[in-house]
């Protein structure tokens, strides 16, 4: 069984809510909706699958989408984020790192392109400590590379 990558669209206005849904759901995600910032927390907190984020920076509610991306890059680092505005053009000061930025208007090919080219958060268990088979911390000793050439292509 294979499951599709879930994505949260966080949009107030209904006609780029489904314009996006459509988009995403064409290109093989599950999507989950928000209308903001608030319904998008709540949204996070009972789909764990979630591994994408894409938000209006201007909507209704107790954060804007620059805000969200923050909270989500403090609370779910797992989660890539992907934010989008019409109204603003915000410095890249404001937005937070590893978040991208899509203005609006944008066609499907480019929102389906920024999603692809959006670097993926590194997860937070390639940070832990790696170990041996004993569960003793390991010690890498070297960087010396490994070639394959001459190894066989096919296995017996």
């Amino acid at each position: 069984m294979t499951t599709r990558p879930i994505i949260l669209v966080v949009e107030d206005q209904p006609l780029l809510l489904l314009h996006c849904r459509l988009a995403f759901e064409d290109a093989g995600y599950d999507v989950i909706q928000a209308v903001d910032a608030d319904t998008a927390l709540e949204a996070l907190s009972r789909h764990p699958g979630i591994r994408t984020v894409f938000t209006d920076i201007a909507m209704p509610g107790s954060l804007n989408g620059l805000d969200l991306a923050a909270l989500i890059q403090a609370r779910w680092p797992d989660i890539s984020v992907l934010v989008t505005s019409g109204a603003v053009s915000p410095p890249r000061s404001t937005i937070p790192p590893g978040v991208r930025f899509l203005p609006k208007p944008y066609t499907v090919r480019q929102l389906l392109d920024a999603l692809a080219s959006q670097p993926a958060p590194i997860p937070a268990q390639a940070l832990a400590p790696v170990h041996d088979c004993t569960g003793q911390p390991a010690t890498v000793t070297g960087t010396a590379p490994v070639s394959l050439a001459g190894a066989p292509t096919r296995y017996p």
